[in-house]
């Protein structure tokens, strides 16, 4: 089995995986939980989950040229995102956090609307 017919047969993995580490990221940030568990967590959304959601969409063939964006996109859009907030004076981690989750979470709903049959994938 190819690399791409394995893709194709689970659709949704890569928004559900994207969905998980959303739902992760809110509870270690709002739960009380061991701070070593909490930084794994935010670290494994911020370098995994806005960039998956976002690079899903172009249906890269290569897995590992896929990942390298993946992990490049996400750390791009952490820093564009909390430089923003920066600037503008609001130096909440929170919001920053709850603003990269809504730009993850639109990328992985746009992964799902755009799963129709018959498009090919970009190589």
């Amino acid at each position: 089995m190819t690399t791409h017919s394995v893709r194709a047969s689970r659709p949704l993995l890569r928004p559900a995986v994207v969905a998980a580490l959303s739902v992760v990221a809110v509870l270690a940030a709002a739960a009380a939980v061991d701070p070593v568990v909490r930084v794994i967590a935010l670290l494994l959304f911020l370098i995994f989950g806005p960039g998956l959601a976002l690079v899903g969409l172009l249906r890269l063939r290569d897995l590992w040229r896929e990942l390298s964006l993946v992990i490049g996109v996400s750390l791009a859009l952490d820093l564009v995102v909390v430089s923003a907030f920066v600037y503008g004076g609001n130096r909440s981690s929170g919001t920053a956090l709850a603003v990269l989750i809504g730009i993850a979470v639109i990328g992985a709903v746009g992964q799902v609307l755009r799963r129709a049959p018959g498009q090919g994938a970009v190589s």
